[in-house]
């Protein structure tokens, strides 16, 4: 009897307590969450044609997408809003209006929303209104402390459809519910940021997010920064920039502000002597931001047009807490911050554009003719044009193809693959014939051109095994339309001279109005369609690039229509080079696919800019370099095969050489370089891969089965060029500054050659997140190895180096060192210092890894000055031994020492 006494007093306790906490509560200074259950209407899908064998299953009726409204109330009124909606985008949507009253328990009133855009729906990238009515009541909920009301009513609703580009209205009604919990009002100190997505101007675009980013202490705006980032990558942006934050205030609720900043802080393809003028707002509820963007470029005091015209984003965002007085360049990567005023390219001296109908001009112009066909007499040039002919139609270059894939037959990603034998026909035999017609003048090679374009005006694939490429028609996708438009394009120019006008002109209209399907429009291929971090980027924009320069100008050519499109084809090269590829070639997706991005159909895009437009991207700036020289740095010979430290997705295509994805490194490489580098590529193919190329009847860099790799080999391949070391021309060791991807080399000169990597996977991601990438990789010594020290999370302070190839990588709280002195007593010592012991499966496990008979990679473990230190050796026979001195290391005639902010090496 006492205990159910008890019990009766305790539940009386709780009750009371419950609703004394129901009374402390404020309902009219809340945050409430009020739920349109079902606003939006579900889509209406086509009926799927009805399978008879199979039994009818009873489908549940499609949901419409809810909007959960987060509202916050001051004495009973509406203060803000914000809104998001899971089945309708990814964004947060901003309450712009509202007169929502709250009298006792009963709320009532009207909302407008602005739905806002992110990358996907609204398809047209535009923001929808929808107007909303509300009535419902708030609902003691008895021992909740949290959450002590809950809301029940209905709705009425009209919205913008967000399924078509006009004004069309739909009406909605339903339930509403939610609860009601006190406001949050804690964020007056704190990290804002937003990802805005841009509104787009036409479904072509594909502009990237700005990413907005402010530190608010106590109210005052103290920093802010703008960084920019395509939509769908994920990571850090390339670049921030810092602004002047005078003209932004905080209240708590929202920051407003306008500036101005240097242009080239938004995009990196504008003119450096822009400004950009850039408004924002942001709304705060809780913890959740909602945003909006104006941002107008100017130039010379005139507003800006065309690709450069002015843009709104809208976004979503969110607030954390944190030190906002900490200076963010002190934990940022030494080269963030950098603002980049640097051009992409620079002008040919002495160029002279081509006329209208004057070719070829892209790969090569006329006045280059008498020197080609003087080369054309040399024995390497004899050997190459030997190739060529063979890749043509398996034999003397004399006559078609020697087999040919229709259109009828299954082709595609599901189709089964076929071998076709060399000669067989592909996207790059016009071009083929066409270079054979301007070394020889004779018509019949421009003919068999011809014929191989009507041919791919009929639909005939290309020898692609499952034929995914093709000669012109239905290629599979918008990344296999770019390399096969722009290899026509190139036939085309070589083959102009040597066609009648009538069909010049039928083949510059088709180019001209190429659209073969979804996305596969010239104009989209000359843009983009994809981000610039997807290896699908750079096989659509420099295959749209070939295929403008090539009919620019030309007669019957519509310059209304390419005009514009070459500041675009402009636009998306620096895209790909600066949101694609860092500053030393490393690839947002990585190895493999970052050879298709720039070897397909990017780098002879730059090598036809130079002769067609007199623009040389070479020689402005390292991105273009490195696509090229990065494979013969990083890559050391092991047992008779090429190891380079391959990491991210299509790894199989690193040095194949044997079809599209992975050949070319060579002859295409010579015609982007400068000439003072040049020799260095050179030495490398000598060193390593003359004799067995020319083992193979594949002379200078033509393994591959088609055409153009001969075509490139032929007309760059450079003559009486004497070979020199690398290690004169370009730098040992060196940093990939967006992706934090670091590279030393000891030396260049056989498979006894050492090269480490040391990779942080940082930087911006494409659609294929890269596997690995952090960590250092070992080669050299004939072996390789890979080592995972714990060094991914800690920001880099600074990178040093030696003209050796020794490096010293100094992190925050810890550090790294490659040295290649031989100070040690061995060819390569790896040191790190400041980190924790690595767990390892074995307790004689170092994880280390390395794989070869002869030489060994030797750690130690040790402790000094109050620091761990692990020792790496990497020689032949007995491994020198670290020891501790005092304060140091000591290991043969090379000290060692960490303060916890630097390492320092004696001999560096």
């Amino acid at each position: 009897m006492r205990t159910a006494l008890s019990s009766l007093a305790m539940t009386l306790v709780l009750l009371i307590s419950s609703a004394d906490a129901a009374e402390e509560f404020d309902l009219k200074n809340a945050f409430w969450h009020v739920r349109l259950e079902e606003l939006f209407k579900p889509e209406k899908k086509k009926p799927k044609k009805e399978d008879t064998k199979k039994k009818k299953k009873k489908k549940k009726p499609a949901k419409g997408a809810d909007i959960d409204a987060y509202l916050v109330g001051a004495d009973g009124k509406l203060d803000r809003g914000v809104a998001t909606a899971r089945r309708f985008n990814r964004s947060v949507h901003q309450v712009t209006e509202g007169d929502l009253v709250l009298d006792g328990d009963q709320l009532k009133g009207k909302l407008t929303l602005r739905m806002t855009p992110d990358a996907w729906i609204p398809y047209d990238g535009k923001p929808r209104l929808a107007w909303v009515t509300i009535e419902g009541k708030f609902k003691p909920k008895p021992g909740d402390t949290k959450k002590p009301y809950t809301f029940e009513g209905r709705y009425t609703a009209r919205y913008q459809n967000h399924r078509s580009s006009d004004a069309e209205e739909i009406k909605s009604e339903g339930k509403c519910s939610g609860a009601a919990e006190r406001a949050d009002e804690t964020y007056d100190t704190g990290f804002w940021r937003c990802s805005m997505y841009p509104v787009r101007r036409a479904d072509l675009e594909m502009d990237p997010q700005l990413q907005l980013r402010f530190g608010i202490h106590e109210k005052k705006v103290l920093w802010a920064e703008v960084g920019r980032l395509y939509t769908g990558q994920v990571g850090a942006p390339p670049h921030g920039y810092l602004f002047e934050t005078t003209g932004f205030t905080c209240d708590g609720k929202k920051v407003l502000g306008k500036t101005t900043l240097p242009a080239r802080a938004l995009d990196p393809a504008i003119d450096p002597k822009a400004t950009a003028e850039l408004e924002a707002d942001y709304v705060r509820v809780q913890g959740l931001l909602v945003g909006h963007t104006k941002v107008t470029y100017r130039l010379d005091g005139k507003v800006m047009t065309g690709p450069f015209g002015p843009f709104e984003t809208y976004g979503r965002g969110e607030v954390a807490r944190g030190d906002t007085k900490a200076d963010p360049r002190k934990s940022a990567k030494p080269w963030y911050f950098r603002l980049d005023k640097d051009p992409w390219h620079l002008p040919v001296q002495g160029f002279v554009p081509p006329k209208p109908g004057e070719h070829p001009r892209l790969l090569f112009r006329k006045s280059d003719l008498p020197a080609l066909r003087k080369k054309a007499k040399t024995p390497d040039g004899q050997a190459i044009l030997k190739r060529l002919r063979v890749l043509l139609n398996g034999s003397d270059g004399e006559g078609m193809p020697i087999k040919m894939r229709a259109s009828d037959i299954p082709y595609g990603d599901q189709s089964t693959p076929m071998g076709m034998p060399v000669g067989a026909l592909s996207m790059s035999h016009i071009a083929g014939y066409g270079l054979l017609y301007q070394i020889t003048g004779d018509k019949k090679y421009a003919d068999l051109g011809r014929k191989c374009a009507e041919l791919a005006l009929e639909g005939y694939r290309d020898r692609d095994g499952k034929a995914r490429y093709s000669c012109f028609r239905k290629p599979t996708g918008p990344l296999r339309a770019g390399p096969s438009l722009g290899w026509f394009a190139v036939g085309y120019d070589l083959c102009y001279d040597g066609w009648d006008e009538d069909f010049r002109k039928k083949i510059a209209l088709e180019i001209q109005n190429y659209n073969e399907g979804s996305k596969m429009s010239l104009e989209h291929l000359v843009r983009g369609c994809t981000i610039p971090g997807s290896n699908h980027y750079g096989m659509q924009v420099g295959g749209g690039a070939l295929a403008i320069l090539a009919i620019m100008g030309d007669p019957g050519v519509d310059m209304k229509i390419i005009g514009p499109m070459l500041k675009l084809s402009e636009k998306a090269c620096i895209n790909l080079m600066n949101h694609g590829f860092g500053d030393h070639g490393f690839f947002a997706e990585g190895d493999g696919t970052g050879s298709m991005a720039s070897h397909i159909a990017f780098l002879p895009a730059l090598q036809a800019y130079k002769n067609a437009m007199g623009m040389d991207w070479g020689i402005a700036r390292p991105h273009p370099q490195w696509m090229v020289l990065k494979w013969i740095h990083q890559t050391v010979v092991v047992a008779d095969q090429l190891r380079f430290p391959t990491v991210g997705g299509y790894g199989h295509n690193v040095w194949a050489r044997s079809g599209l994805s992975g050949a070319g490194y060579f002859v295409e490489g010579f015609g982007v370089l400068p000439e003072k580098i040049q020799p260095a590529l050179l030495w490398y193919y000598n060193q390593f891969l003359k004799e067995k190329d020319a083992a193979k009847n594949a002379p200078f860099d033509t393994v591959s089965p088609y055409p153009h790799f001969a075509i490139m080999s032929f007309v760059n391949w450079p003559v009486d060029m004497k070979p020199v070391n690398p290690a004169e021309l370009i730098p040992n060791a060196w940093v990939d500054t967006v992706f934090e991807w670091y590279a030393c080399r000891n030396r260049w000169q056989d498979e006894e050659d050492i090269r480490i990597n040391i990779g942080r996977a940082s930087g911006p991601c494409g659609y294929i997140l890269i596997q690995g990438g952090s960590g250092i990789y070992i080669a050299g010594l004939g072996g390789t190895g890979q080592w995972q020290p714990d060094i991914r999370y800690r920001r880099a302070t600074s990178f040093r180096t030696a003209e050796n190839g020794s490096a010293i990588l100094d992190l925050q709280g810890a550090a790294l060192a490659v040295d290649f002195s031989e100070a040690s007593g061995a060819p390569c010592l790896l040191v790190t210092a400041g980190l924790p012991a690595v767990k390892r499966k074995k307790p004689d496990d170092k994880g280390y890894g390395f794989r070869n008979g002869n030489a060994r990679l030797v750690g130690t473990e040790l402790e000094a000055g109050g620091h761990r230190f692990e020792i790496l050796t990497l020689q032949k026979g007995k491994a020198p031994k670290p020891e501790v001195k005092g304060n140091a290391v000591v290991i043969g005639k090379q000290k060692i020492s960490y303060d916890g902010k630097a390492l320092t090496l004696a001999v560096f």
